[in-house]
C-alpha cells in the first residue's frame, strides 16, 4: 500500500516513511481508503497529521447510526431546518441517533469559533459549519469508533487547509484534447472514399496515444500518476487481525476464538471484525469463554 500511495498521492515526496507507515496503519485498522480521500495526511512544517474526511468518519459510524438531523441558527437564536439566507449562520446544531440509545447525541458549533473567512468558509459557510458540528457529534456519540480522529474543517483555525489533502495542494491544470477530426477527401464522382487499411491502423495508433496522453494529463491534474501495474497488497497476517481486533476493543481470548473459527481465512476474520458494532464487540467478549462457539 505504501508504494501505491507513494506513486499516486505523494508524488512530491512530502511524506516520510514513518508518515506513510502511520497512514497505512490507520487505513487498515479503520477500514478507510486513502485513494478515495477518506483519510489523508496534511503536512504542516515538518509534521504530518492524519486527517479523516467527514465521509470517512460517517463511514466508520454508519452501521451503528440511526439517522441524524441538522439545524442552523441566526444571531438571535432562531432555528432553521434549512439555511436559505445569504448571510452566514451563527451556529449549527447536529443531532445523531445511535442504535440502542434512547436519546440523540447533540453537538453545537459556533461560526465565530471556526470561520476563517477563506476558501470554502467564504463560499459555503453553512455547509462548512455543518461539517464541523457533524464531526464533533460523531466523536461525542461514537467515541469507540472515531476517538482521536479529526477533520480538516475543524482544524482550519490551526493553520490546516480546508479539506485539501497533501497530494492536491497544486492547482489542477486543464486537460488538453489534441484530437482533430479531418474530413476525408471526396472522390471525383462526389462520394467519400473509405479510409485505407493503413490509414485506419494509423488512426487507431494515434487514438491510443491520445487516450494515454489524456489519462496522464488527468492524473497529473489531480496530483497523481498513471500506474500501469499497481503493486498488490500483501495478504493480511494473524498479527494484522490481532492488531485490528485490539483497535476495535476485542479481548485477547475473543480474538483467539475468532482465529479458530475462521479456519485460516484471515481476510474474512478482519472483514468480520471491522463490520461488528460496539454492542456486538461487547457481546463477543462476553461469549468467548463458552466452551463451544458455533458462530460469531
Amino acid at each position: 500500500m505504501k508504494r501505491l500511495i507513494k506513486a499516486t498521492i505523494d508524488r512530491d515526496d512530502l511524506l516520510s516513511n514513518a508518515d506513510l507507515a502511520l497512514l497505512q496503519h490507520l487505513s487498515l485498522s479503520k477500514g478507510l481508503d486513502p485513494l478515495a480521500q477518506e483519510i489523508y495526511m496534511v503536512k504542516k512544517g515538518s509534521k504530518a497529521t492524519p486527517i479523516v474526511s467527514v465521509n470517512g468518519m460517517t463511514k466508520l459510524c454508519a452501521a451503528a447510526m440511526d439517522g441524524f438531523e441538522s439545524s442552523w441558527f441566526d444571531n438571535e437564536g432562531n432555528a432553521f431546518p434549512v439555511w436559505l439566507k445569504t448571510n452566514k449562520p451563527s451556529a449549527c446544531q447536529v443531532k445523531i441517533f445511535r442504535k440502542g440509545s434512547a436519546r440523540p447525541f447533540v453537538y453545537v458549533a459556533r461560526m465565530a469559533d471556526y470561520d476563517t473567512e477563506k476558501a470554502m468558509w467564504k463560499s459555503m459557510p453553512a455547509r462548512m459549519i455543518e461539517k464541523v458540528a457533524t464531526v464533533g457529534c460523531l466523536r461525542l456519540g461514537f467515541a469507540d469508533l472515531v476517538s482521536g480522529l479529526y477533520a480538516a474543517e475543524e482544524m482550519s483555525n490551526f493553520g490546516y487547509p480546508d479539506s485539501v489533502p497533501v497530494s492536491t495542494e497544486t492547482t489542477p491544470q486543464p486537460v488538453s484534447h489534441p484530437i482533430q477530426q479531418v474530413p476525408p477527401k471526396p472522390q471525383s464522382n462526389g462520394t467519400t472514399a473509405p479510409p485505407s487499411k493503413a490509414t485506419a491502423e494509423a488512426a487507431r495508433g494515434s487514438k491510443k496515444e491520445t487516450v494515454d496522453q489524456v489519462a496522464e494529463n488527468l492524473a497529473q491534474s489531480l496530483g497523481g500518476a498513471v500506474v500501469e501495474n499497481p503493486p498488490e497488497m500483501p495478504d493480511p497476517t494473524v498479527d494484522d487481525l490481532k492488531s485490528i481486533g485490539k483497535e476495535r476493543g476485542l479481548s485477547e481470548p475473543a480474538v483467539a476464538a475468532i482465529i479458530k473459527l475462521i479456519n485460516g481465512d484471515i481476510a474474512k476474520g478482519i472483514r468480520g471484525i471491522t463490520q461488528k458494532s460496539a454492542d456486538e464487540i461487547r457481546d463477543l467478549n462476553e461469549r468467548y469463554a463458552k466452551p463451544a462457539v458455533k458462530s460469531w
